[in-house]
């Protein structure tokens, strides 16, 4: 059996072929092409998309606080008897809270879309990688020296 890796992941698969040449007697080949994806936790597009959630979590707790506290500045509005101070204090908070918050979510707004430009990138660079691997099996009808050529054609990478 031989292996072959790191071929290119646009390999034709209808243009495949094993001709052999010399003393040895192909009788039989078989071929099988399996895409193997990279699925180690160093996979820089992982990672780059681990950093995403995270970033998209923490907007995602900014703009919930926000809306919580309109939504409680709201009923307060409504409350009979509230003292002038509270309601004064509060809405300071909350102003001071929704500009902070929202300085937060555009910074966050940035830097997700800078990951999202990463992680594009590295998929389009990924794109037509050699991560495709051919396995031939040979039988011959005695031992002896071989020499194989494996050919294929390449499909459009468009």
């Amino acid at each position: 059996m031989i292996e072959v890796t790191n071929l290119s992941s646009h390999i034709d698969l209808e243009s495949f072929r094993v001709s052999g040449l010399g003393t040895a007697c192909l009788l039989v080949a078989t071929c099988s092409l399996d895409q193997y994806p990279d699925i180690s936790a160093s996979d820089p597009i992982r990672v780059l998309k681990a950093q995403l959630r995270e970033l998209t979590d923490e907007k995602d707790a900014l703009e919930t606080e926000i809306a919580i506290l309109k939504g409680y500045g709201g009923a307060m509005a409504s409350m009979p008897g509230l003292a002038p101070d509270s309601a004064n204090a509060f809405s300071g908070t909350l102003f001071d809270k929704t500009l902070s918050n929202a300085t937060a979510v555009r910074e966050l707004d940035v830097k997700i879309t800078e990951l999202n430009r990463q992680i594009n990138k590295l998929k389009r660079a990924k794109s037509g990688t050699a991560d495709t691997r051919a396995v031939v099996t040979i039988v011959a009808d005695e031992a002896g020296p071989a020499q194989l050529r494996l050919t294929y054609r390449e499909s459009s990478a468009g």
